[in-house]
């Protein structure tokens, strides 16, 4: 599959140093309180960018193992299928990987009161309400 039409026009670095304006804009609206937590978030994202390969390449790659390469046809197939047969839009999606060494990309947690079965949410500025948090280190 030629991934020609879908490489990034931007560098991994520019892209992280975009993220790190938003996200320090978000931490400005939001108070002291998730300075913290904006702070692991924003580290956490500029890992996957910094460290992100094309699939393409990585199939290409006679190092890639080849169970990590059937993976990666696996994961073409379905978003060739998603594209074709049920007409969503692929854009620039599922076209890059990165291994973090890790066994999971992120932690998500949700909490709630004693006794309540009703979680608590945060808000967040670009994506709104939402009742969990996500973490880029286990601890």
């Amino acid at each position: 599959m030629d991934s020609a039409p879908f490489r990034s026009r931007r560098s991994p670095v520019r892209r992280c140093l975009g993220g790190l304006a938003c996200a320090l804009l978000a931490v400005l609206l939001s108070g002291c309180q998730s300075v913290s937590y904006y702070g692991q978030a924003i580290a956490g994202q500029c890992q996957i960018l910094a460290h992100e390969k094309s699939i393409a390449k990585l199939m290409a790659d006679p190092a890639t193992p080849p169970k990590l390469k059937a993976k990666f046809a696996q994961v073409l197939k379905i978003r060739r299928f998603a594209e074709q047969e049920m007409k969503l839009p692929a854009d620039h999606s599922y076209l890059k990987y990165t291994d973090l060494h890790r066994p999971c990309v992120v932690w998500n947690g949700t909490v709630a009161p004693a006794l309540s079965l009703e979680p608590k949410t945060w808000w967040f500025p670009v994506v709104g309400r939402a009742s969990y948090r996500g973490y880029f280190r286990e601890q």
